[in-house]
């Protein structure tokens, strides 16, 4: 979580902003913060004198907290050609299985009527069976 933070230097009444990035500290376990300058501030209306550093330094900030798929635009292309590729063979082996499952199903749903075939049959005849049986 990331918040801009206002300090101001009690000598010479100069405000400074920062952005201060809160996280937790895997190893202490305890909760931490990262400060990044942001620029001198204007202490009433707490807007930046010198917006174009101000933006700049954010760009940099996030760029350092969000870097693309490699350090080249042109690889970060690549990259997003090859992930689109692998998409696509993932799509056509996801619809392969989907086929074959299709396939699996239609063999279950046979195996299934032959079956009830099957046990009606062992019925009719284990009916025809004690009746011979019962009737001497």
């Amino acid at each position: 979580m990331s918040c801009v933070v206002y300090q101001t230097n009690k000598r010479t009444g100069n405000m400074y902003a920062y952005e201060s990035f809160s996280y937790r500290d895997p190893v202490s376990k305890m909760p931490k913060s990262k400060r990044t300058f942001l620029g001198r501030v204007d202490p009433v209306t707490k807007e930046f004198l010198d917006p174009e550093r101000a933006a700049r330094l954010k760009e940099k900030h996030d760029k350092e907290k969000h870097p693309p798929a490699g350090n080249d635009v042109k690889k970060s292309q690549s990259s997003a050609s090859q992930d689109s590729k692998e998409n696509e063979q993932f799509k056509d082996e996801l619809q392969a299985l989907k086929e074959l499952m299709i396939q699996q199903n239609e063999k279950i749903a046979e195996i299934q009527k032959s079956t009830a075939k099957t046990q009606n049959m062992l019925t009719s005849i284990a009916d025809v069976i004690q009746k011979s049986v019962a009737t001497p």
